[in-house]
Order: structure tokens, then C-alpha cells, then sequence
């Protein structure tokens, strides 16, 4: 397999993987719009409701911030993972246009 096929590769892969996750974030979002629904409150409502350390015991509130002190980690490691699909179509068609007697060197 030559490189290029081997980026052509990583490439779908990736978009085949930035798919999967608009799919997730959408059902996320309709399960969470459908909470709201069932608790009848708006998203401010909810938002400010949670946000106040005055609705919850000082055990809940720590275990409140620990959950999200680790949520935001977790997507801070998932996301320096992801590389840009731009970048990466960017570079696959530069090599494109490199003459074939011309080798591309790291």
C-alpha cells in the first residue's frame, strides 16, 4: 500500500469517525431535549438550577464538580486526538500535484 493510499485510508477513517460522533451528539441532544420536556423546565431553568451550590449538599456538590472536572478531561484527551480533516484532504491533495519523479521526504 503506498502512502497516499495509506492517508486516503487514516482519512475516511477519520471522517467515518466524526460521523459516528455527530450521530451520538445528535441523540444526545434529543434525549436531553426530551428531559426538559418531561421536567417541563427550560434549558436556563435547568442550567441555573444546577450551576447554584445551594440546591445540592456540600457531599453532592464536590462529587457534582469531581463528574465534571472528569467529563471535561475525558473530552480534552478525545479531542487532541482528533486531527483535522481539512488538514488532512489539504495534504492529500497537495501530493497530488507532485510530479512523479519527485519523492516526498519526512
Amino acid at each position: 500500500m503506498s502512502h497516499d493510499e495509506e492517508l486516503y485510508g487514516k482519512f475516511e477513517n477519520m471522517q467515518q469517525k466524526i460521523n459516528e460522533l455527530l450521530i451520538l451528539s445528535e441523540n444526545l441532544n434529543n434525549n436531553y431535549q426530551k428531559i426538559l420536556e418531561q421536567l417541563d423546565l427550560s434549558d436556563q431553568q435547568l442550567t441555573s438550577f444546577v450551576e447554584n451550590p445551594e440546591n445540592f449538599s456540600e457531599k453532592e456538590w464536590e462529587d457534582l464538580e469531581a463528574e465534571k472536572k472528569k467529563m471535561q478531561e475525558m473530552l480534552d484527551l478525545q479531542m487532541s486526538h482528533l486531527q483535522d480533516p481539512k488538514k488532512v484532504q489539504k495534504k492529500y491533495s497537495q501530493r497530488k500535484r507532485v510530479k512523479s519523479n519527485w519523492l516526498f521526504v519526512r
